[in-house]
């Protein structure tokens, strides 16, 4: 998954670029992350639990399928918080079946994953888009997840993920 970090930054983003779309930010914001929180926001899911949060089209894929999330009589895409859900569902299937499929591949391939480079990368993506950082949904879990640390990325360009949010928060999809 995209870090929490690079899905609240989609999120602030694409309210600046799509000014009157968002009404609530805290419910948006709020549904940026979900797909990856439990209901209190205090723990990080399995992938057992990701793959039903996730609507994946099979559990150990990262494909989604919209059509079942469109579908589920829970989702309402005129609030806030579903759209957030939904950008959040799109940008991991972007990231991972297009954008960074084979930087991800690669980070498999070596058991060693992302989260690295997401720590590595979080301080240029806070000067960079100033995500929101609200009291209300920055439980001890969420603050962990966006974690710092110095050092060199091994899979990730930050030039290309700066566009991929850039990207992701200019569609309108």
């Amino acid at each position: 998954m995209p870090s929490l970090l690079i899905h609240l930054a989609i999120a602030k983003r694409y309210t600046e670029l799509h000014p009157g779309k968002i009404l609530n930010q805290n419910k948006f914001e709020k549904g940026s992350i979900a797909p990856d929180l439990d209901g209190g926001f205090s723990r990080i899911l399995s992938d057992t639990e990701k793959a039903t949060s996730h609507y994946r089209i099979k559990p150990d894929d990262d494909a989604v399928d919209f059509n079942k999330f469109i579908n589920d009589k829970n989702v309402d895409l005129s609030n806030d918080y579903w759209k957030g859900y939904y950008l959040h569902l799109l940008t991991d299937h972007i990231f991972y079946k297009n954008t960074f499929e084979q930087e991800y591949q690669q980070s498999i391939k070596d058991e060693i994953y992302l989260y690295n480079d997401y720590e590595v990368l979080a301080p240029q993506i806070i000067e960079d888009f100033h995500p929101t950082l609200n009291a209300d949904y920055t439980t001890n879990i969420v603050k962990q997840c966006l974690a710092t640390r110095n050092g060199e990325c091994k899979y990730l360009n930050y030039a290309k993920l700066r566009d991929f949010i850039e990207k992701i928060s200019a569609s309108d999809s």
